[in-house]
């Protein structure tokens, strides 16, 4: 990140804050919604062969969310329906609540392309058989007083960090339990806006180094 390459330089050009670029994003009317959901069930209730497995496997029911969500899409209107990300997002979030790539539910533009990130990068790893999470990188002109490379990460927006790492599952388009594996470790807070949303206009992280 402090050594971004040209191609990186260019897609970081000119960002904007996440809560303006949602105010302005999307352009779906409500017909549009409408179709999309009842397309879902299409595929997912007639299609999908692996549903009976993923229910039993996830305890999960996506038909019955697309039916409650179609149900609550006809009791709007077009001054009253919500923003169009959270439409997204929620419609996300059933896609990938089976945890198969294979229904995986990618966003059409302006969120296409489009990555939400903070200017630093969080790594975890493990002594013994605890996990724990340390600041890695941070982006070149970024500065706050006490945080940088070698903070060990301990909370996220007031939350147990481990708590919101776990929780991220149900938004992860993979089958994995979680978004990421012991194994391979995971890097973040960076994700493309165009597979899973967004999910808050803003995030604190608390931290402190390690003794």
């Amino acid at each position: 990140m402090t050594e971004a390459s040209e191609a990186m330089d260019k897609r970081l050009a000119g960002p904007v804050e996440l809560r303006d670029f949602l105010d302005r994003a999307g352009s779906l009317t409500l017909a549009d919604r409408r179709a999309l959901v009842a397309q879902a069930l299409v595929l997912i209730e007639q299609n999908y062969v692996h549903l009976p497995l993923k229910v039993a496997m996830h305890a999960v029911n996506p038909v019955q969310r697309l039916r409650l969500l179609a149900l609550r899409l006809g009791r709007q209107g077009e001054a009253s329906m919500d923003p169009e990300w959270r439409f997204h997002a929620e419609l996300s979030q059933i896609f990938h609540s089976v945890r198969d790539l294979h229904t995986n539910y990618l966003l059409p533009e302006p969120f296409a392309g489009r990555i939400a990130y903070l200017p630093y990068q969080v790594e975890e790893y493990y002594e013994g058989q605890e996990r724990h999470y340390v600041v890695a990188r941070v982006v070149a002109g970024f500065a706050a007083q006490g945080f940088g490379p070698g903070v060990r990460v301990t909370h996220w927006n007031g939350v147990p960090i481990d708590r919101t790492r776990d929780g991220c599952s149900p938004r992860c388009p993979r089958a994995a339990w979680r978004c990421g594996s012991p194994a391979r470790g995971t890097s973040w807070p960076c994700a493309p806006i165009c597979s899973t949303g967004p999910t808050s206009t803003w995030t604190a992280g608390r931290g402190r180094r390690p003794t």
